[in-house]
């Protein structure tokens, strides 16, 4: 299922985001 297949693509996409602005920028 490739829908599938995208839905987590971007959701890792968005985990690795929010960590990446945790890092740039601790809250």
């Amino acid at each position: 299922m490739p829908c599938r297949t995208l839905l987590i693509h971007l959701r890792v996409s968005i985990i690795l985001y929010c960590i990446r602005v945790s890092g740039t920028r601790p809250f």
